[in-house]
């Protein structure tokens, strides 16, 4: 049985057997889109409407999914199968490598529980330069949601982003090129190295992963850029805040995860940035020293260090004095 499945704007080629029933169909969809059974909506007929199924033991043909249909699935709070919250998310995760960061086994939604406003002020919390620091930086914004058995480290978000770059690298490539002048495939190579630094296309992959909105607050010109821009794709958000080139963590007390429409957090971030802006406590990339890290040339400004990437291949760069 053939299915065509569409998500978000895209569409997926499906292969189920004749027999197959809506379990089958259930553990597909984890796998493709990363949305759990229970909050699987899916969508039938023109015009599209939710689909009702009684259990995910039934045949898909018994329910009317039948060979060359044409589905479209969403996320819901509660998904089109009335059983499905028992239904197995593709495999036991323990089937997987521990904090392999497939779509099938991490818990994509933060869970509103998690979600505080915090004691006291906003806060920057340091992260190690360490050349992950943006990785680290959003594992810590995450750190009460990304738990065990699905703890995660920054090569683990590396991950994440090679693969989806590999899903659609005819997409991906005027970003990569217009970002670092590398092809997408080239770019997969070089991001998954761990002296890689991670920037704005790692933080719309990333937010798209969580499925929370990522804020970086800009230290050097005290401003904000959201990803995704729009404040009610996602109802929650975490802040990091950037210093030309480098990441760090926001922290309000002990809470890291806030909700999208509350302003009172993004004004005292930005108080924040303010403050470390008046103190200098930030990098001019125009004019800082760096010092590669492979043949130890002393470059001025990013744009140097730019071209001498481009001319020699090296890419792993420090700050020095």
């Amino acid at each position: 049985m053939t299915l065509q499945v569409r998500h978000e704007g895209k569409s997926h080629r499906v292969e189920l057997a004749s027999d197959a029933v809506v379990r089958d169909l259930q553990a597909k969809l984890v796998e493709l889109t990363g949305i759990r059974p229970e909050r699987q909506v899916l969508k039938n007929g023109f015009p599209p409407k939710a689909m009702q199924i009684a259990s995910a033991s039934d045949a898909c043909q018994a329910v009317g999914i039948k060979h060359r249909e044409a589905l479209i699935v969403e996320e819901g709070a509660t998904g089109s199968v009335a059983d499905a919250a028992g239904a197995p998310a593709g495999g036991d995760a323990g089937d997987s490598a521990p904090g392999l960061p497939d779509r099938q086994r991490h818990p994509r939604q933060v869970p509103a529980g998690l979600v505080e406003l915090g004691t006291g002020s906003v806060e920057r919390h340091v992260i190690p330069a360490d050349n992950s620091c943006l990785f680290a930086s959003i594992l810590y914004g995450l750190r009460r949601h990304v738990v065990a058995p699905y703890e995660l480290v920054p090569a683990d978000l590396r991950k994440v982003v090679v693969e989806e770059i590999r899903r659609d690298p005819g997409t991906y490539d005027m970003l990569t090129l217009a970002e670092c002048e590398k092809p997408s495939l080239e770019y997969c190579d070089w991001i998954a190295k761990d002296d890689s630094w991670g920037g704005f296309l790692e933080l719309s992959i990333l937010s798209e992963y969580f499925q929370v909105q990522i804020v970086a607050v800009d230290i050097v010109s005290t401003r904000m850029e959201r990803f995704p821009h729009d404040d009610k794709v996602y109802p929650f958000r975490i802040f990091v805040f950037f210093d030309g080139i480098h990441y760090d963590a926001c922290k309000r007390g002990e809470a890291t995860i806030f909700r999208t429409e509350s302003e009172e957090v993004s004004s005292e971030a930005m108080v924040v940035a303010i403050d470390l802006n008046s103190k200098k406590q930030f990098t001019d990339t125009g004019n800082f020293t760096l010092q590669c890290q492979h043949c130890w040339t002393k470059l001025r400004g990013e744009k140097e260090a730019q071209e001498h990437g481009k001319e020699t291949g090296h890419f792993n760069f420090q700050e020095c004095k």
